[in-house]
Parts: structure tokens; sequence; C-alpha cells
């Protein structure tokens, strides 16, 4: 039960450094506006890009419930973890951009109502990674196929708005690397038969 609780400082982190990272990627905040034209840039708008999308989100849920280990306590640490996140991100996002509160408190009860409902099946899926069977296989392929059809469906190229250079960078780091992942847990999978 312990691991549960571990989930809330793990999600806080999570949800404030992808705030962060949004802040410092644009030129259009104050701590941003200071990176705009550096090296740093380009990067911060990348990684920006990998944090602040729905698979990473899903990600972070799957990964707690892999330290819970059981089903019900990875729904709980999945719904905490992601709520955590929802509330810190929301709390330094009108900080960081210099905006009232109240123009993030809609997002803020959005995201947490998805966040208590996607949680804990993410949560309870990420506490069967590594189990032996098809259930096992699914929650470790689960990630790696929501990030990929995030960057294919989601968030392709389109005709009349086309993909940045820095979501282009994001969007083939994640495609290479869901493709890692997968080919990692199946080769792992089929070593233990």
């Amino acid at each position: 039960m312990f691991r549960v609780f571990v989930a809330l400082p793990i999600g806080g982190a999570f949800g404030a450094a992808t705030s962060l990272l949004n802040a410092l990627s644009s030129p259009y905040t104050a701590v941003g506006g200071a990176f705009a034209d550096t090296v740093a840039g380009p990067v911060l708008q990348v990684v920006s890009r990998l944090l602040g999308v729905g698979w990473a989100w899903a990600a972070l849920a799957v990964a707690v419930g892999c330290l819970a280990r059981r089903p019900v306590h990875g729904a709980l640490a999945g719904a905490a973890a992601l709520l955590a996140a929802t509330a810190a991100y929301y709390v330094l996002d009108p900080v960081l951009r210099q905006e009232p509160f109240g123009m993030h408190a809609g997002a803020l009860l959005f995201w947490g109502i998805a966040a208590a409902v996607a949680g804990p099946p993410l949560g309870a899926l990420g506490s069967r990674i590594g189990r032996p069977g098809p259930v096992g296989l699914l929650a470790g392929l689960v990630v790696p196929a929501g990030a990929a059809l995030e960057m294919l469906v989601f968030r392709g190229p389109h005709p009349l708005v086309p993909l940045s250079a820095a979501e282009q960078v994001a969007r083939w780091t994640v495609l290479a690397g869901a493709a890692a992942v997968a080919l990692v847990v199946v080769v792992r999978r089929f070593a233990k038969l």
C-alpha cells in the first residue's frame, strides 16, 4: 500500500515538470522568452511535446500501477498519480503564465474528472506488466501502442497545418521509442517461453 502513496509525489512532480517545460518552451511566457533564441529553445520545445501529450500522461498511470504490483493498488496509484499531476499542472500553469487561476479552473475540473476515470484502469493494467499470459503482454504493449497511435493519428501531419520542426522531432522520437519498447516487450515475452 505504501507504493500507492508514492504515486502522489511522482504525479505531482510530473505535472509540475510538464507545466514548467511548457512555459520554458514558449517564447510568450516570461520564463520562456529568455530561451527563445538560444540553443536550449528547440530542445525545450521537443521535450515539452514529449511530456505534454496524452500517451505520456497515460504512461504515468501505467508506471505507478507497475510499482503497485496488485490491480487494486495499481488502480488507486494510477488515479492518485493522475490527479496529483493534474492538480500540480493547473496550479503551476497560471503562475508561470501570469494568468488568473480562474482561467484554468474549468480545465482543472475537466482533466481532474478524466484523471479519476482513466487512472484506475491504466494503473490496474500497469500492475499486470511482466506477468505471464496474454494480459501481461497486453499490459506491456499498451503504452507503446497508445504512443504510436497518438503520434500517427491524432498528432500526424495535416495538409492545412504542417507540423513544426519540434513536433516532427518529437513525433519521430516517440515512434522510434514506441517501436523499440514494443520489440523489447515481445522479445522478452517469447524468451521466457
